[in-house]
């Protein structure tokens, strides 16, 4: 694995390499971004480059430290997880005793947390220790989708690093060379928002199943029996929980693409492959309502996303867009 088998995120990459050339890399670094959109990859890739025992360009991939490294064994790398959804404190300080022995293998010791916005107070406060007094051959990866969750004294001690979403475009020509079909791949890029590991995870699910489904929900709550659809169709939301920040998704695109046929854009339409279902339903409802409706399926994905009630939310959301599609 090389800087290169990362999509995107040139100008991060670029920065990258040349800290490491010039020896400037910081001790501590804070990759934040969306979910899925390549940050621990990168990381992964930066671990390599400073353990790389080839000559030339680094990461070769091929050297031992290189395929120890992307295997998850290289003893001088660290990757801390959340542990029952959270990084404890326990966790941070076999760190900090790790960190603090001499690298067994490489110039350096690396250390990466990835989910690092889910430390407890607790564990913030102890990272906190370390790299206020790093360890001299340590570089510390803080990997989070959410800056605002650390702690400002843990951002100071960082270099921060933004990551944001590919264009959807970039996204689904990186799924066509995996050989998705080419409609499903531009589908797939617009639900998962320029993000290519949630991209790369969706082009083996059920999404179209799932899109389908959600059409039928928007033609169920524009009838005249919408009000009875509303409890029916929380309850599957309910039932497949786990899908459901992809099905909102889905669900805001599939009104988007309403509106982008009633508006007379169809080369804005996502679901090209679904054009006359598309177009029957847009010729039913006008874009002030549409608009509407997306308004609230928005804030429903916002709240769930923040940890709302999900089924007062769910409810509340169907409710606000069937009588806007009914209206």
């Amino acid at each position: 694995m090389g800087w290169g088998d990362v999509a995107g995120h040139g100008l991060v990459k670029e920065f990258l390499r040349r800290a490491i050339a010039s020896g400037r890399l910081a001790h501590a670094l804070a990759f934040i971004g969306p979910a899925g959109v390549g940050k621990a990859a990168l990381a992964r890739v930066l671990a390599q480059a400073l353990l790389c025992r080839a000559e030339g360009e680094r990461p070769c991939g091929e050297c031992g430290a290189c395929r120890r490294v992307a295997k998850g064994v290289h003893p001088d790398v660290h990757w801390v997880e959340p542990e029952g959804g959270s990084v404890r404190i326990e966790q941070v300080r076999e760190l900090q005793a790790a960190l603090a022995l001499k690298a067994f293998e490489g110039p350096v010791k690396f250390a990466a947390i990835d989910g690092g916005d889910r430390m407890t107070p607790e564990a913030q406060n102890c990272l906190l220790k370390v790299l206020e007094e790093p360890p001299g051959e340590a570089v510390i990866v803080i990997v989070a989708e959410s800056g605002a969750a650390l702690l400002p004294t843990i951002r100071s001690r960082c270099q921060v690093l933004r990551f944001q979403p590919l264009p959807a475009e970039e996204v689904a020509g990186l799924l066509i060379e995996r050989g998705v079909d080419p409609a499903r791949a531009r589908l797939i890029a617009a639900v998962t928002e320029g993000r290519p590991g949630a991209a790369l995870a969706a082009a083996d699910s059920d999404l179209l199943e799932l899109r389908d489904r959600v059409a039928g929900w928007v033609e169920s709550l524009s009838a005249p029996d919408g009000p009875r659809w509303v409890i029916r169709i929380g309850q599957s939301l309910e039932e497949g929980r786990d899908k459901a920040d992809e099905v909102l998704s889905l669900f805001l695109l599939w009104l988007k693409d309403l509106v982008a046929v009633r508006e007379g854009v169809p080369g804005a339409v996502a679901n090209q492959d679904a054009m006359d279902r598309l177009s029957r339903q847009a010729s039913r409802t006008e874009t002030s309502r549409l608009a509407a409706a997306m308004r609230a399926v928005d804030l429903a994905r916002r709240r769930l996303r923040a940890s709302g009630n999900f089924r007062l939310t769910i409810d509340a959301m169907l409710a606000d867009v069937q009588r806007s599609l009914a209206s």
